[in-house]
C-alpha cells in the first residue's frame, strides 16, 4: 500500500486559501491489510452516466501516518480516505492499529 500525502501550497486566486498539490505528493509505502466493505450502483434513468462506488477497510500498523486528505495506492486503484482514521488501543491503552475507510469511484 502506498500513502500519498500533497503538500499545501497558496492559491493563486487571491484570497489566501492553500489548496493540495498532488503533482508533488510525497509517496509512502506501508504494509496494510485491506477487506472490501461496501460498494453501490448510482444508474442514472437517462443511462447516460452510471456510477459505481466501492469502499475498502484498511488496517495500518500503529504509527502509520494517514490524514482524511490522504489518498492511497493500491492494486492499481487510486483510493481516497472516507473521514478520520481511527486510531485502536489494546486493553491497556496501547495503540494497536489505524482503520481508514477508503472509497474509489467509476463511472
Amino acid at each position: 500500500m502506498t500513502i500519498l500525502t500533497a503538500p499545501l501550497v497558496a492559491q493563486a486566486n487571491g484570497y489566501g486559501g492553500k489548496k493540495q498539490d498532488w503533482s508533488n505528493a510525497v509517496e509512502t509505502m506501508v504494509a496494510a491489510n485491506v477487506q472490501p466493505a461496501t460498494t453501490s450502483e448510482l444508474l442514472e434513468s437517462s443511462g447516460s452516466r452510471d456510477q459505481v462506488v466501492t469502499r475498502y477497510k484498511v488496517w495500518f500498523p500503529a504509527g502509520t501516518s494517514v490524514t482524511a486528505t490522504s489518498r492511497l495506492r493500491w492494486n492499481g486503484l487510486l483510493l481516497s480516505v472516507d473521514g478520520q482514521p481511527q486510531v485502536w488501543h489494546d486493553a491497556w491503552g496501547t495503540p494497536d492499529h489505524v482503520e481508514v475507510l477508503a472509497v474509489v469511484s467509476a463511472g
